[in-house]
């Protein structure tokens, strides 16, 4: 996609949104047992079926609860940007492995090699 302009792109903030919830993905199925991953999911459904429930989101239980059973948990939002979005073989691992149409790998990579020009050129 050389020579792509911002119009082919997909929008940062998609692009960074669609990056963190792969890495979530792949940080979940790398360092969760399944059993953890089934337990967490169970109790939050039953908190979530309550009238009562504070969670919007599996994430907001997470965050809150501490993690999964083991007290471990994938880095936010934030951090990720800061470390994790900054390392492109690490980026272009995370999309190698996510379950993604060949296609729309080409363009993620394609818009995330576009915004991190951008980014260098407004330093």
């Amino acid at each position: 996609m050389g020579g792509s302009n911002k119009n082919d792109m997909i929008d940062e903030m998609v692009l960074h949104t669609t990056l963190y919830e792969i890495y979530k993905e792949s940080w979940m199925y790398e360092n969760v047992s399944p059993a953890e991953r089934l337990d967490s999911f169970r109790r939050y459904k039953a908190i979530s079926a309550c009238e009562d429930n504070m969670y919007k989101s599996y994430d907001d239980y997470l965050w809150d609860n501490g993690g999964f059973g083991s007290g471990s948990l994938y880095v936010c939002f934030g951090e990720f940007m800061d470390n994790e979005y900054e390392d492109r073989e690490y980026i272009e691992s995370l999309i190698d492995t996510a379950d993604i149409e060949p296609e729309y790998k080409e363009k993620i990579l394609a818009s995330y090699d576009y915004y991190q020009q951008e980014e260098e050129k407004e330093l």
